[in-house]
């Protein structure tokens, strides 16, 4: 561990720390407010069987806010930082924003709503391997996530919307290139800071030569060990590029929530 500095990171702080209820800290309100009657996401939410846009979105919000707030909890308070932890975080943080980002800047009403059921049905799809890891028995009228992960797509269907589309599997380095395109960033870049990040998840060690600083060496029966530590230069590069997701997720919340949407359908 080393002694922990890291003021890049402070803007992604500020943002993430504003949306916190300081009066609620055991359950961590996230301040994102009503969604309005009539907005885009109001309508963008009727006739989803419940699988509201607007859930996708918020949760996914959520999860970007969470794992920044325990970055700024290691950073602030504990004082210290590992090496492989930090770009974790981040990765936590970019990937769920940037699904918000996809999501909300759908080019119409049908696609924002194909690919919020696309999540929805992964994560039923999900739910399902789980149940199937646990033998999970489920209660009647309950029913499994396999099962409704079908009834989505027919959902879709009955919608007439591309099923195909709601039935492809995410693939979340797909997702942060959609998203680095909407808001303008170098695609070939962010996917790098991506696949770094998920290197450091996953321990890897081409992600600890290349993007950490080595401390110290001693040599080895076999060869040389080295001592690594978080280069802040790099990580630097991946923060900027989650503050800029996390910004622009909650500027498109704001305008989809607040802003005109449509007369809902009779």
């Amino acid at each position: 561990m080393i002694q922990g500095n890291m003021g890049y990171l402070y803007p992604l702080f500020s943002i993430a720390e504003s949306l916190v209820d300081d009066e609620d800290q055991e359950h961590l309100g996230f301040g994102l407010g009503e969604i309005d009657e009539y907005s885009q996401l109001d309508v963008d939410d009727q006739g989803m069987n419940g699988m509201k846009v607007s859930t996708v979105v918020i949760h996914a919000i959520g999860a970007a806010v969470d794992h920044v707030l325990a970055l700024s909890l290691l950073v602030k308070r504990a004082g210290m930082i590992t090496n492989a932890g930090p770009w974790t975080l981040l990765r936590g943080a970019m990937e769920p924003a940037a699904l918000a980002v996809w999501v909300l800047n759908g080019a119409s009403r049908d696609v924002r709503r194909e690919r919020a059921l696309r999540v929805w049905r992964q994560d039923m799809e999900d739910r399902g391997k789980w149940e199937d890891d646990i033998s999970f028995v489920v209660t009647p009228p309950a029913k499994r996530g396999a099962t409704r992960a079908g009834e989505i797509v027919s959902h879709a269907t009955s919608m007439k919307l591309r099923a195909n589309q709601v039935a492809t599997r995410l693939n979340y380095s797909d997702l942060v290139v959609h998203a680095a395109e909407i808001i303008g960033l170098n695609k070939n870049v962010i996917r790098a800071h991506w696949r770094a990040s998920s290197g450091f998840a996953h321990g890897r060690s081409w992600t600890s030569i290349r993007l950490s600083s080595a401390d110290s060496a001693r040599r080895t029966r076999d060869g040389v060990e080295f001592s690594m530590s978080l280069a802040e230069a790099e990580h630097r590069k991946l923060a900027e590029a989650t503050t800029a997701f996390l910004a622009r997720a909650l500027d498109d919340y704001a305008a989809a929530a607040h802003g005109p949407g449509a007369a809902p359908t009779p």
